[in-house]
C-alpha cells in the first residue's frame, strides 16, 4: 500500500477550530485506487478550541443586568420570588425590576425572619401553580438562602429551573464555593464585593448557556475586569469573615440588639441586625450616621408587590433590621468604634 499523507509540517493550519472541525482529511491510494478518511487528535501548536475546558459564563456591566439576560433566554410563563424584596425611588429593584420590564408573571413564597427559604414550603408554591417554569433563590448578605441541595430537588422533580441570586455572595473565584455552583444558573456582583462600582457576571451550571442570555447592548468595563484579575479574592473573603466574627462578638454588649444570623459565611457582605423595640431603627440609623458610622438597612421599602397582610414576617424583618459594614477597607479599629458608637446610641435611644 503506498500512503501520501498531508504534508503537516508545511500546511498551515487555521488559528481557530470549531468542535466539529478539530480534523483534517487525509488521501492514499490502496490497490491503485484513491482513498480518503479523517484524520482525528490533530496536534496543533497551540490550543485551538477556544471553549475547551471553559465555564459557561459571561460578564455584564451588573448583576441586574445579567438576571434581567438570564430571564430572557428562559422566557418562564411565571417565576417564583422569595417575599424579601426592597425598593427605592433611587435604583428601583434589582430583583423585580428585570421581571416587570419583560412584563412576566411572578408569584413569591414566604420566607421566615432569619430569611431562610424552605423547600417545603417551595414544593407547596410548585404544586399549587403548575406554570412556574423559574425559582429565584436568594443568599441574603452572603449567608445561604436555604438547604440549596434541597431547593434544587424539589425543583428537578417538576422540570423548573432554579436560579441563585449571588449578588451579596460572591464566592465567584473562591478556592471551594458552595454558592452559586448548584442551581441551574446563578448571577453575581462584582461591586457589591470590590471597590470597582459596577460590574457583574452570570454562570450557568452543568447546563447550556443559550445565546439570548449573551451580553448585547452593554459590555463590563475594563476597569473592573482589570481589578478583578487583580483581586486576592481568598484574603478578601477571609479578612470580611475576620470582620464579621469581631462585630459578631462585639454585638453581644449592646442591649436591644441582635444579629438576625449568627454563624459566618465564606463571603459576608454585611452584618444585618435585629433592632429592637417601634421605630428605634429609623432613630439609630440616623443617630449612628451623625456619628460618622454608615449603615444601611437592607430594606427598609418593601416592594410594592408585596403585601404586609399576606407576609407579615417579611415585613417585620424590614421594619427592625438595620446592616453594619464589614468589608475588607474595615479595620479591628474601625469595628470596636462601630460597636462603642452603637452601645451609646441605643442606651440614648432606650432610656
Amino acid at each position: 500500500m503506498d500512503k501520501q499523507d498531508i504534508d503537516f509540517m508545511h500546511k498551515e493550519l487555521p488559528k481557530q477550530f470549531s468542535k466539529d472541525e478539530m480534523h483534517l482529511r487525509t488521501q492514499y491510494t490502496v490497490d491503485g485506487k484513491s482513498v480518503s478518511e479523517d484524520v482525528h487528535n490533530i496536534i496543533t501548536k497551540n490550543a485551538a478550541n477556544s471553549e475547551n475546558r471553559m465555564r459557561q459564563e459571561h460578564f455584564f456591566p451588573s448583576a441586574r443586568l445579567a438576571w434581567k439576560a438570564c430571564l430572557h433566554g428562559l422566557s418562564p410563563r411565571r417565576i417564583l420570588l422569595p417575599s424579601y424584596i426592597g425598593y427605592t425611588e433611587r435604583e428601583g429593584s434589582g430583583v423585580l425590576d428585570p421581571v416587570t420590564e419583560q412584563d412576566l408573571v411572578c408569584s413569591f413564597y414566604p420566607v421566615g425572619q432569619d430569611l431562610l427559604a424552605s423547600a417545603d414550603v417551595i414544593a407547596n408554591c410548585l404544586a399549587r401553580e403548575p406554570d412556574i417554569g423559574v425559582v429565584l433563590l436568594i443568599h441574603y448578605f452572603g449567608w445561604p438562602g436555604g438547604d440549596v441541595s434541597a431547593i434544587r430537588s424539589v425543583c428537578d422533580q417538576v422540570g423548573v429551573v432554579l436560579v441563585e441570586d449571588c449578588a451579596h455572595a460572591f464566592h465567584w473565584g473562591q478556592a471551594e464555593p458552595n454558592l452559586g455552583v448548584i442551581g441551574d444558573y446563578a448571577f453575581f456582583s462584582i461591586h457589591k464585593y470590590l471597590a470597582s462600582g459596577t460590574g457583574g457576571l452570570l454562570r450557568a451550571n452543568n447546563r447550556h448557556y443559550p445565546e439570548a442570555m449573551l451580553p448585547r447592548e452593554e459590555s463590563i468595563e475594563h476597569s473592573v475586569l482589570t481589578l478583578l484579575a487583580r483581586a486576592e479574592l481568598g484574603a478578601i473573603a477571609e479578612k470580611r469573615r475576620e470582620n464579621l466574627a469581631q462585630a459578631l462578638e462585639g454585638i453581644k454588649a449592646v442591649e436591644g440588639l441582635r444579629p438576625i444570623r449568627k454563624d459566618i459565611p465564606q463571603t459576608p457582605q454585611s452584618l444585618p441586625c435585629w433592632v429592637e423595640g417601634e421605630g428605634i431603627r429609623e432613630k439609630l440609623y440616623f443617630r449612628l450616621m451623625d456619628r460618622k458610622v454608615p449603615t444601611t438597612a437592607l430594606y427598609y421599602q418593601m416592594h410594592n408587590l408585596l403585601k404586609r397582610e399576606k407576609f407579615p414576617e417579611s415585613f417585620e424583618v424590614s421594619d427592625h433590621i438595620i446592616n453594619f459594614p464589614i468589608h475588607q477597607d474595615m479595620t479591628a479599629e474601625n469595628i470596636s468604634m462601630m460597636i462603642r458608637e452603637t452601645v451609646i446610641a441605643m442606651e440614648q435611644l432606650r432610656s
